[in-house]
């Protein structure tokens, strides 16, 4: 949750032990609790709170343009919601337009010529709860996982290739297989991880071109038992591994059908 001395912001030392929002109760109607699944972000919360935040203190401080938060609250929301795939904008009308709304009175808030800082807090808290309960940006996934993965992405379909350029491992803990169904048969480089879910694509493209916040990253490691290489995901099927940080590289497809890292 945001708090408010002279400017808006976040407390610096905020994680998954700090306070955040609960889900919207009217989320048990659209996505109710499964066994043994847990409601999995896609972006986090952490990265939420960051890219609502970070436009609005930096516009409060001069450094960007009102015009320049709205850009970035509005990919912000474009990514959350993920409205560049239609067939896969599933959410509940009313958190969607309550998201709208408190988007717009952050703007408006801030062309005031006398700036009340409680309002925009407000106004920005009532955006992150909003996005925080985003059905586009959920999905069940499993608990263990979810709670590895933190701050950082959570992908729903990728695949990791070996020296040879051959898929060895995926987010069904895959070794030596064949290339995921529908995926391209010339690869970007070997020794790459490929995100190939296309709400995953949109997701990543929005909020690493049109948003500013907290880093934006994958935890990308290696099995050190296996050598198996694989992404952090809550859509896994095989248990955590013991692990080690691995630095290959990792790419989604643009909407210019262009493999792109990041």
């Amino acid at each position: 949750m945001f708090w408010l001395n002279t400017r808006m912001g976040v407390n610096p030392q905020l994680d998954d032990f700090g306070y955040r929002y609960d889900f919207d109760g009217r989320l048990n109607l659209h996505m109710p609790i499964i066994h043994n699944t847990a409601r999995c972000h896609s972006i986090s919360y952490i990265t939420i709170m960051g890219g609502i935040s970070e436009p609005v203190n930096r516009c409060i401080d001069k450094l960007k343009t009102i015009q320049d938060c709205e850009n970035y609250l509005t990919g912000l929301c474009n990514a959350v919601f993920c409205k560049q795939v239609p067939p896969l904008y599933t959410d509940a009308k009313f958190i969607y337009d309550l998201a709208e709304t408190s988007k717009r009175q952050i703007i408006q808030e801030l062309t005031m010529p006398q700036l009340n800082y409680a309002q925009i807090l407000d106004s920005a808290n009532k955006l992150l709860y909003c996005l925080n309960s985003a059905l586009s940006n959920l999905r069940y996934g499993y608990s263990s996982w979810n709670s590895s993965i933190r701050e950082a992405f959570d992908p729903v379909l990728w695949a990791h290739t070996n020296a040879q350029g051959h898929f060895d491992s995926s987010n069904q803990g895959v070794l030596g297989g064949g290339a995921p169904p529908g995926f391209p048969a010339v690869l970007v480089g070997a020794n790459s991880y490929y995100i190939y879910s296309a709400s995953d694509n949109v997701r990543l493209d929005e909020v690493t071109t049109h948003t500013i916040g907290k880093s934006f990253y994958l935890l990308k490691a290696v099995d050190v038992q296996t050598g198996m290489k694989f992404l952090y995901s809550s859509s896994n099927t095989f248990a955590i591994p013991a692990s080690t940080y691995d630095q290959d590289i990792a790419y989604y497809l643009s909407p210019a059908n262009t493999w792109v890292s990041f």
